[in-house]
């Protein structure tokens, strides 16, 4: 058994960021090896601030979130704050393998350069093995400026997968080779313990931010299907029923009991996909990249509905279901396919 280290956003506002890490340690336990989420919190963080009197009053979101990372996400102690805490806790850990990933802890901001523990910069023990498993750039294809300092981090690996093409590009330019696109921990970690009773498949569940041209299109599938719709973890115009402060457990369990997911988020969709939900994304959450690399990816480009200039989405009752034989063929393959990566490079 292997004592790995993961850096993550493991501590962000965000249930995609808390399921992604928990899919991670999930995944990284049924190979068998102890995994630990490094407690980095850096300063300047990855939430966006509540402004007004809101920044006076704890989220009620957020406090449910960290409940759940608290009961479920093995976590290293207290917040590692800057790159050096880190440093010097990787060298006490005794750890056999790092771990970054997934989400997009390889995304750079010009103003704030390359946060090193997400790209391993921490960490001197001999033998040390560097993995990353699914991390992304976000929106960008480059390193830009900072592509000499990535190539050299990126240099010290033993394993590098990507999530999505994008950082695939700005792999190849910083002159780094042989990255695995792999898919999100999401798709091959096992939800069955977070799960509670068989789902019932009765309404129609909304998770994200959506808009105007959204709200018309959930109202027509709602009417179409005869039933009603519920808003989670969000709050939604056209939903009969409002859970804004759902738990990371109740927003999972909403997407396996849906009838149908409409969705803007990247992990709306693949955690749809792992539990063979029904969905359609849409892209009016400033995520059409993400969704459209996932989608393509996995060959089912149809579940995304690009708006682009028009007033509305179409109205295609045929995307109103959704038949899973031939993807749930696809998803074993890679979830398979994955999970050996994932095993080999731990095992060195």
């Amino acid at each position: 058994m292997k004592r790995v280290g993961l850096l993550t956003f493991h501590h962000v506002h965000n249930f995609g960021a808390v399921w992604q890490a928990w899919s991670v340690v999930s995944a990284v336990r049924a190979l068998g090896h102890d995994i630990t989420a490094i407690n980095y919190q850096p300063v300047i963080g990855h939430d966006a601030p509540r402004r007004g009197w809101r920044k006076f009053i704890p989220s009620l979101g957020k406090l449910r979130m960290q409940g759940f990372v608290r009961r479920h996400i093995p976590v290293s102690g207290a917040p590692l704050l800057g790159p050096e805490a880190v440093d010097a806790h990787v060298d006490g850990a005794n750890y056999d393998a790092l771990i970054c990933g997934s989400d997009q802890v390889w995304r750079i901001f010009d103003h704030q350069g390359i946060d090193r523990p997400y790209f391993l910069g921490v960490g001197s023990a001999p033998g040390l093995r560097r993995i990353s498993y699914a991390p992304s750039a976000g929106s960008r294809t480059s390193f830009g400026k900072f592509t000499d300092e990535a190539a050299e981090l990126l240099g010290r690996f033993q394993n590098i997968s990507v999530r999505d093409a994008n950082t695939a590009a700005a792999l190849d330019e910083a002159g780094i080779t042989g990255a695995v696109r792999v898919v999100d921990p999401t798709l091959i970690a096992d939800f069955t313990p977070m799960l509670k009773g068989s789902p019932d498949r009765r309404d129609i569940v909304v998770v994200g931010r959506m808009d105007a041209a959204a709200e018309r299109y959930i109202r027509f599938a709602a009417q179409k299907l005869g039933c009603k719709v519920r808003a989670i973890g969000t709050r939604c115009g056209a939903a009969d029923v409002q859970r804004p402060f759902a738990s990371p457990v109740e927003w999972l369990n909403e997407i396996a009991n849906a009838r149908l997911v409409v969705t803007s988020l990247f992990h709306g969709a693949a955690i749809s996909m792992a539990l063979r939900t029904p969905f359609v994304a849409l892209d009016c959450g400033g995520r059409a990249f993400k969704l459209a690399d996932l989608c393509g990816f996995l060959d089912v480009p149809e579940r995304l509905l690009l708006r682009g200039e028009a007033a509305d989405y179409a109205q295609e009752e045929s995307l109103l279901s959704m038949e899973y034989d031939t993807l749930d063929t696809r998803l074993r393959a890679e979830s398979e396919r994955c999970r050996r990566f994932l095993g080999d490079a731990i095992n060195g």
